[in-house]
């Protein structure tokens, strides 16, 4: 007990500058700043990352029923949120070498489209390709996808001052958007 919170303290204390140097306009790891992070940072937050999921998603289920005994599917629960979290990237990447999730991260941002994408946006990927075994078409599948979905959530927000013509526009768009079968897939756990 006493070296994982000293492991944890020496990652946050590696981190320190990082989010010192960042506190007036707010942490925002991307594309453009992970390269540039010295490797004992980006070692830090690969561990930081895995071990606080691994904490976050196994203490959930525990911490929300043992205050709320009215849960009553407590199994159905459970899926959802190991779902959850299999969909954001927080799940069994603390199987696997912190080289391997680096490198993955690295080989992400090494795509221009997905630069500007934040960490938390790119975590699925890498659980995607490292677990899932998604191929690199299936990777290029999913992040013009996610690229595309992003592009009509922002048109989305203007659906109301569209004109008629715009809006069969834009309609036929979300119709003819498909989903890759390997995002469809760990998306699963929303519709059960």
């Amino acid at each position: 007990m006493k070296k994982k919170l000293l492991l944890v303290f020496c990652l946050c204390f590696l981190l320190l500058p990082l989010s010192l140097g960042n506190a007036e306009e707010g942490l925002k790891l991307d594309g453009y700043l992970w390269p540039n992070m010295p490797k004992l940072w980006r070692l830090g937050f690969v561990k930081g990352w895995t071990y606080g999921s691994g904490i976050a998603i196994d203490g959930i289920p525990f911490f929300v029923t043992a205050f709320n005994e009215k849960i009553i599917d407590r199994e159905r629960y459970v899926k959802l949120i190991k779902g959850f979290g299999k969909e954001k990237g927080l799940l069994e990447l603390d199987e696997l070498s912190s080289a391997q999730i680096i490198s993955t991260i690295d080989k992400i941002y090494s795509n221009p489209k997905v630069k500007q994408w934040e960490i938390h946006e790119v975590m699925p990927l890498v659980r995607g390709r490292l677990k899932e075994g998604w191929t690199e078409r299936d990777l290029d599948d999913v992040i013009a996808y996610l690229i595309k979905e992003k592009e009509l959530l922002k048109k989305a927000e203007n659906y109301k001052s569209m004109g008629e013509s715009e809006r069969k526009k834009f309609e036929e768009e979300i119709k003819s958007l498909v989903e890759p079968k390997v995002l469809k897939a760990l998306r699963a756990y929303r519709f059960e």
